[in-house]
C-alpha cells in the first residue's frame, strides 16, 4: 500500500486581515469612568418611568397535599412496580391498605387475584 502524505491544514487566519490589532490594548482601570451611586442610578430611572425589576410580593401559594407516611416492611418483595393512577387512585390504594393493615404490595396481590377471581366465573 502506497504510504499517502496528509494535505497541509489550512490556516483559518491566514488570508484574514485584522487591520492591524497588535498595537490593541485595553483601557487602563484608572481611566474608565467610575460607577455612579445606586440612589442616583434609582432616581433617575423613577423619573423617567422605567420600572423596577424588583418582582411584586406573591401570594402564598396553597400547600402541596401531605405526604404519603413512608412504608419500611421486609417481606421479601424486592421488585419495584411505578404506576401512572391519579391523585384519588393513589389515595385510595394507600387508604384501602391502611385500613386492612397491609403493605402496598400485598394489597396489589390480592387485588389481582380477586380480579382473576372473577375473569374465572365470568
Amino acid at each position: 500500500m502506497p504510504s499517502q502524505t496528509k494535505p497541509e491544514r489550512t490556516d483559518p487566519l491566514g488570508k484574514l486581515d485584522l487591520g492591524g490589532l497588535d498595537d490593541f490594548r485595553p483601557t487602563p482601570r484608572a481611566a474608565q469612568q467610575p460607577k455612579p451611586p445606586v440612589e442616583a442610578i434609582r432616581a433617575v430611572s423613577e423619573a423617567e418611568g422605567f420600572p423596577s425589576r424588583q418582582s411584586a410580593p406573591r401570594e402564598k401559594v396553597k400547600a402541596t397535599p401531605a405526604k404519603v407516611e413512608q412504608r419500611r416492611y421486609r417481606t421479601g418483595r424486592n421488585k419495584q412496580l411505578s404506576l401512572k393512577v391519579t391523585e384519588e387512585t393513589a389515595q385510595r390504594f394507600t387508604r384501602l391498605a391502611d385500613e386492612q393493615r397491609l403493605v402496598l404490595g400485598e394489597l396489589l396481590e390480592r387485588a389481582l387475584d380477586a380480579y382473576e377471581e372473577i375473569r374465572k366465573k365470568g
